[in-house]
């Protein structure tokens, strides 16, 4: 009888001792299933900063051409001068509607592009402004202007934006009676980066 009883306590700790090394699989399990999920959070990270600043880093290369070879500088500048009926109002910080008429968002098209293709989805805030912060009308040659552009890029559920500065590059023209005047050539030039 002294036998089958202690058959019952060597039974009782042999399940224990399988809890235990259950409870400890589990808990490996899912430590690791954290691990690869925080290694795939931080991987879509490093994809969208990638991918918001390469796509930068293009727009700095078009609008450096200027408006001559640079599609992206001729459309820019024929929204803001050329085309009076396409009237883009310089923004000046307001919320609402001037926000809406003043910011142009657009999601661009990569294809045919290929070192652009793999970047992923992107969308593109693009506004101008006067240094003093006004409304008026500027003429091409007002140095006092700075086109603000955001580039924002997401992965999944995870996005990452970089805000680029741009101010005109502005060249020396002689005029007719000898003297100097600073025109603008159509390029941009970049300012600062956020």
């Amino acid at each position: 009888m002294e036998k089958k009883k202690d058959q019952g306590y060597t039974m009782i700790i042999v399940m224990c001792l399988m809890f235990l090394f259950m409870a400890l699989a589990l808990s490996m399990l899912f430590s690791s299933a954290l691990l690869l999920a925080r290694a795939e959070r931080a991987g879509m990270q490093k994809q969208c900063r990638a991918s918001a600043v390469s796509f930068t880093e293009w727009m700095d290369v078009e609008l450096e051409k200027g408006s001559g070879t640079g599609m992206l500088c001729k459309n820019i500048t024929n929204r803001m001068y050329d085309d009076p009926t396409k009237n883009w109002p310089s923004y000046t910080g307001g919320l609402g509607h001037e926000a809406d008429v003043a910011v142009l968002k657009f999601k661009p098209d990569t294809s045919g592009v290929p070192e652009l293709e793999k970047l992923g989805e992107l969308e593109v805030s693009m506004y101008w402004e006067r240094w003093d912060g006004s409304a008026a009308v500027t003429e091409k040659d007002d140095p006092e202007v700075d086109l603000v552009v955001t580039v924002k890029a997401v992965v999944k559920d995870e996005q990452y934006s970089v805000t680029t500065r741009y101010e005109k590059l502005m060249e020396a023209e002689t005029l007719e009676d000898g003297t100097s005047k600073d025109v603008w050539n159509g390029k941009w030039s970049m300012e600062g980066r956020e």
